[in-house]
């Protein structure tokens, strides 16, 4: 038989047990959701030019432009 402090970290393992699963599928999502963004821009986007740190696309079919700051860690 377990006492009453042994069941209070018991509780508490699984609990943080069940918190990492949980980040574990937030971030399997988030990738995801990137891959999936990654996928729309090269298969949506045509790439028109860089300015200063700035990244150019332009859609396709609508022609708009999307434009994507670069921070100095991203090169």
């Amino acid at each position: 038989m377990i006492n009453k402090s042994e069941k209070s970290r018991l509780q508490n393992v699984a609990a943080l047990v069940e918190f990492e699963g949980s980040l574990e599928i937030l971030e399997k999502l988030e990738k995801a959701k990137f891959e999936e963004a990654i996928q729309i821009l090269k298969d949506d986007y045509m790439f028109m030019h860089v300015f200063e740190d700035v990244l150019y696309f332009k859609n396709a079919n609508t022609k708009q432009y999307v434009k994507i700051e670069r921070n100095s860690s991203n090169g």
